[in-house]
């Protein structure tokens, strides 16, 4: 059996930290990376993918260690063990 880590989505965790998008996108700005809240919202859907510098300065606004990122694709395959599917 597959072993999978445990897993959380981008919302989640900002409103764990009780942040709106636009406090979350001052936090990441404090960071050093410029994001708007429209960009983050769309992050959070999966309709956009994010760099691992964002990543990253997400991690810190949120005072976490470090954040693995995995779009859709990568989950189903993840989960499902189905081979990774190339984007254009």
């Amino acid at each position: 059996m597959k072993r999978i880590p445990p897993m959380v989505t981008l919302r989640a965790l900002r409103e764990a930290h009780g942040l709106t998008l636009e406090q979350l996108a001052e936090r990441i700005a404090e960071q050093g990376v410029t994001v708007d809240k429209a960009s983050l919202a769309n992050i959070e859907l999966g309709k956009r993918t994010a760099s691992r510098r964002l990543i990253a300065a997400h991690a810190r606004a949120l005072r976490l260690e470090s954040v693995d990122v995995y779009q859709a694709a990568d989950l189903r395959a993840l989960v499902y063990d189905e081979p990774e599917r190339k984007t254009a």
